[in-house]
């Protein structure tokens, strides 16, 4: 569990600091849209997916996010997310969706809740279908959809 006095910190001095600024604005200007749902025309925040590598993160560890998809990264629904990035990290490295199946690491990641005593681990984490995505395509211009492809080649790496 995260105290309050870590929160803090992290909100008042990490999310201050120049390191971050600089690696923020980085990471917007490369990625340029919204992860989740490719919106350009607002707010991009950048989300930490875990908070293992804080002063030394780099493009796996964080996601590009609008305000409204941002909001729903933090909500109660998505906790098991964020267990299971930080699981990842820790057993496997930072770069351990370029050289494993995110669902043969997630049967491991129930495993060892079960053993941790979690009765009722998820089933599964919240994942879009190839399907979803290609009907979603069909409603961005050609240089969304290229924008789209590069997002999806570099998470399947």
């Amino acid at each position: 569990m995260i105290t309050n006095n870590w929160k803090e910190w992290y909100r008042t001095e990490y999310l201050n600091s120049d390191h971050w600024k600089k690696f923020r604005q980085k990471i917007i200007r490369e990625r340029n849209c919204c992860e989740e749902c490719f919106r350009e025309d607002c707010v991009l925040h950048v989300h930490h997916l875990h908070y293992c590598t804080l002063y030394r993160e780099d493009g796996y560890d964080v996601a590009v996010l609008c305000t409204l998809c941002h909001k729903k990264a933090h909500s109660p629904k998505r906790q098991w997310e964020r267990r299971f990035e930080t699981w990842a990290f820790k057993i496997y490295g930072r770069y351990w969706r370029k050289k494993l199946s995110s669902k043969s690491v997630f049967k491991h990641f129930r495993h060892w809740l079960r053993s941790k005593g979690y009765r009722n681990p998820p089933d599964q984490l919240r994942e879009k279908e190839s399907h979803q995505l290609e009907t979603e395509v069909r409603h961005f211009s050609s240089q969304d959809c290229q924008r789209l492809l590069n997002n999806l080649q570099r998470s399947q790496q």
